[in-house]
C-alpha cells in the first residue's frame, strides 16, 4: 500500500512539472511568417551591446547626409545644420537564411529595437541639447545583417564669426562629428566622395550656403585613437535689406555732409542742413546698435566705425562753420604770416590752376591819411576772407577724401577659405 501511495505521488509531481514548462520564443509557432522572422532575431538580442563577435575588432559605419537647410544665429554664432543622416552597419547578431522564411530578404524594424552608433556633434553650440540621442524612426535590416536608417537630424554647432564686413560678412563653419561612447578602433565611421547629396536642399532666404565635403582626422591617446569627421559650411549674408537700410543712408548722409561746405558759411540754410544731418547720424547709430550682432561678436563692423566717424565729420562741420563765421567778423590787423602763407597759396599753381586770384596785394597810392585808414580797413576785411576761403576749400577736400577713404570700409574683404579645427 505505502508503495502504491509513493508511485501516485511520483506520477503527480511528473505531471505538475511538465504543465510548467514554457517553449522559448524561437519555439513558438505563428501562423505570420513575419513574426516567426522577428521572433527569430530578437528572442536572444540585445540593443545595448555593440555588434560585434570581439571586444578588439572594429565596426564600420557608412555615413551619408541629405542636407534640407541651414540657419544661422547672429546673436549666439550657432549654426543649425538640418539634415537627412543615414548611417548604414552590418549586425552580426540580425541575418536569417531567407529561405527558411519564405523568401523574405528585408525586414523594417524601429531604432528603439536595436543597436544604433552614436553619431553627434563635438563642438556643440548648445550644451543643453542632446544632440546624441536618435530619434525614433524606422530602418531597413536585409537578411545579411545590414541595417540602414534615415534619421532626421538638426546640429547645432558653434561657430566663429567675424562680422566685420557686416552687411557683406561672409563665416567658415565646420561642424565636428564623432561618437562619446567608443574610440576609433571600437567604431569608424567611413564616407565616399559623394557622402552628401544636395538634391533636396532649399536655400535660405538671408545666407548663400556652400556645403563642403566630409573630411576625417584621427587624435592619438595612450592606448586608443579618437576618430571625427568634418564637415565645413559657408555662409554669405544677402545684403540686399541691410544695404537698403543702413549703406543707403550712410552714403546719402556723407552726401549732405560734403554739401553743407559747399552752401554759404553765413546763411541760415547751413547751418539747419549741417543740425538735421547730425540728428540723422544720431538716429542711424542708435538702430544700427539694436541691429547689429553684439553677443559673441569677433571685431567691431566696419559700417558702425562709418557712422560714428561721419557723425565727428558733422559736428566738426558744425564747429568749423562757427569758427569761420568768428574770423570772418575780424576786423583786427591780419598778421604777417597769415598773409603771407595766404598770398603763397593764392599764388602757387595750385591757385593759379583754381584761378583764384589773390587779394592780398596793396594798390595805389592814397591821398590823405582818412582814405589810408578806410581802404586799410578793407584789406584786413579782405584778408580775412581769403583766408576764409582758404580754410573752407582745405576743409572740403580734406572731407571728401576722408569720406571716399570710409567708403572704400564698407566693401567686403577678400573672403577667408581656411578651415579653423578645433583643438581637442
Amino acid at each position: 500500500m505505502l508503495k502504491i501511495i509513493i508511485f501516485l505521488i511520483l506520477i503527480i509531481v511528473k505531471n505538475s512539472n511538465g504543465s510548467d514548462y514554457e517553449p522559448t520564443c524561437n519555439e513558438v509557432e505563428s501562423k505570420s511568417v513575419d513574426l516567426q522572422l522577428r521572433r527569430h532575431l530578437f528572442c536572444d538580442y540585445d540593443p545595448t551591446l555593440r555588434p560585434s563577435l570581439s571586444a578588439h575588432s572594429t565596426l564600420d559605419v557608412n555615413v551619408h547626409f541629405i542636407p534640407k537647410t541651414v540657419e544661422f544665429d547672429d546673436s549666439s554664432t550657432n549654426i543649425n545644420f538640418h539634415t537627412w543622416l543615414i548611417l548604414e552597419w552590418d549586425d552580426v547578431h540580425l541575418h536569417w537564411n531567407p529561405a527558411d522564411f519564405a523568401g523574405i530578404k528585408s525586414h523594417h524594424v524601429k531604432t528603439n529595437e536595436i543597436w544604433i552608433p552614436d553619431f553627434t556633434v563635438f563642438n556643440s553650440g548648445d550644451l543643453s541639447l542632446d544632440q546624441s540621442s536618435i530619434s525614433l524612426t524606422d530602418c531597413i535590416l536585409s537578411e545579411n545583417g545590414t541595417i540602414q536608417c534615415a534619421i532626421p537630424r538638426v546640429f547645432t554647432a558653434h561657430c566663429p564669426a567675424d562680422f566685420s564686413d557686416w552687411p557683406y560678412d561672409s563665416h567658415n563653419c565646420t561642424l565636428h562629428f564623432g561618437t562619446w561612447q567608443y574610440f576609433g578602433d571600437n567604431i569608424n565611421y567611413q564616407f565616399e566622395e559623394d557622402a552628401i547629396w544636395m538634391h533636396e536642399f532649399v536655400q535660405s532666404n538671408e545666407w548663400n550656403v556652400e556645403i563642403g565635403k566630409l573630411t576625417k582626422s584621427s587624435e592619438l591617446y595612450e592606448t586608443s585613437f579618437d576618430s571625427m569627421v568634418f564637415l565645413n559650411v559657408e555662409i554669405q549674408r544677402r545684403p540686399s535689406k541691410s544695404v537698403l537700410l543702413y549703406i543707403t543712408p550712410a552714403i546719402v548722409l556723407s552726401i549732405l555732409t560734403v554739401l553743407a561746405l559747399c552752401i554759404d558759411f553765413s546763411s541760415t540754410e547751413r547751418i539747419t542742413l549741417i543740425s538735421t544731418n547730425f540728428i540723422c547720424h544720431i538716429f542711424c547709430i542708435f538702430d544700427l546698435h539694436w541691429y547689429l550682432p553684439s553677443k559673441n561678436a569677433v571685431g567691431s563692423p566696419k559700417i558702425l566705425i562709418f557712422y560714428e566717424t561721419s557723425l565727428i565729420i558733422t559736428a566738426f562741420t558744425f564747429f568749423f562753420t562757427a569758427f569761420m563765421r568768428k574770423i570772418n567778423a575780424l576786423t583786427v590787423p591780419t598778421p604777417q604770416w597769415i598773409s603771407s602763407t595766404v598770398d603763397f597759396i593764392y599764388n602757387c599753381p595750385i591757385g593759379q590752376y583754381l584761378k583764384i586770384k589773390s587779394l592780398c596785394k596793396k594798390e595805389g597810392n592814397f591821398s590823405n591819411e582818412t582814405d589810408n585808414q578806410t581802404e586799410q580797413l578793407e584789406n584786413n576785411n579782405t584778408l580775412w576772407t581769403e583766408c576764409v576761403n582758404l580754410l573752407e576749400l582745405l576743409a572740403l577736400v580734406s572731407i571728401i577724401i576722408t569720406y571716399i577713404i570710409l567708403l572704400g570700409l564698407l566693401t567686403p574683404a577678400t573672403p577667408r577659405h581656411i578651415i579653423e579645427f578645433y583643438v581637442f
